[in-house]
């Protein structure tokens, strides 16, 4: 669990636009992430979510709009857990050896033990010096949660974070959220009951744009929000995918 870092402010998103070969993607969004807080954004294939964890963890800049926090836009001066569809490992380096390197360079605290008790964690000791050319996509997986979490992130954006995982992966990923959840969470997904279950917000994005935002505290129910979901995005989401 991250102790002791100062949480005060939201993670401020302003009129953020986004457009690649002409065609607009993220639209005009502004929205907020606060501490304690976990959104689930859901939406289908081609609206922009991918799109929209790049521009908020710094991967790609936005045409236009403000990405904030502490009334700073500087988004270097903040540890931002990001996982993507890549997962940013070194695949010749073992899994001991490419925590070690990121843990480096971010001058991680108490590294050695950081690195035992998340592999312990994650189920990777019999692997932890195997190179990760050898790992299944799962197991690549697990790994790049562990790097995340290494280095104490202010904020998580997390691309469909589960695929990929099997249950036991999957609750070491949640484990992992609900210990830091002092922190702002983004993540996306197509599961609707995962991610319904785990987030105290959720949005829907549709064509770039958040057309849908719902609260826990508004007691809604998975059954009503599939339903809205389904009737927002006109037979957009399979009954599997529930």
């Amino acid at each position: 669990m991250i102790a002791g870092k100062n949480r005060i402010s939201d993670y401020k998103i302003s009129n953020l636009k986004f457009s690649r070969d002409g065609l607009n993607i993220i639209n005009n969004i502004s929205m907020e992430l606060s501490p304690g807080q976990i959104t689930a954004l859901f939406g289908p294939n081609g609206s922009g979510k991918t799109t929209f964890l790049k521009l908020l963890a710094g991967i790609w800049t936005p045409d236009s709009g403000e990405i904030s926090w502490l009334n700073k836009s500087n988004l270097k001066d903040f540890n931002i857990g990001y996982i993507g569809h890549e997962l940013f490992l070194y695949k010749d380096l073992t899994a001991r050896e490419n925590l070690e390197f990121f843990g480096q360079l971010y001058n991680t605290n108490d590294l050695n033990k950081k690195i035992k008790n998340l592999i312990k964690e994650a189920g990777l000791e019999l692997w932890l010096n195997e190179p990760v050319r050898k790992y299944s996509r799962g197991m690549q997986q697990k790994l790049t949660i562990c790097r995340v979490f290494l280095n104490s992130p202010d904020l998580l954006l997390l691309d469909e974070p589960f695929t990929g995982l099997d249950s036991k992966s999957t609750n070491f990923l949640i484990k992992l959220i609900t210990q830091n959840k002092e922190i702002p969470v983004l993540f996306t997904s197509h599961n609707l009951r995962q991610g319904f279950k785990l987030a105290d917000n959720w949005l829907i994005l549709k064509a770039g744009k958040i057309i849908e935002h719902s609260q826990k505290q508004n007691n809604n129910t998975l059954d009503t929000f599939i339903k809205n979901y389904n009737k927002i995005l006109a037979g957009d989401l399979l009954d599997e995918d529930a």
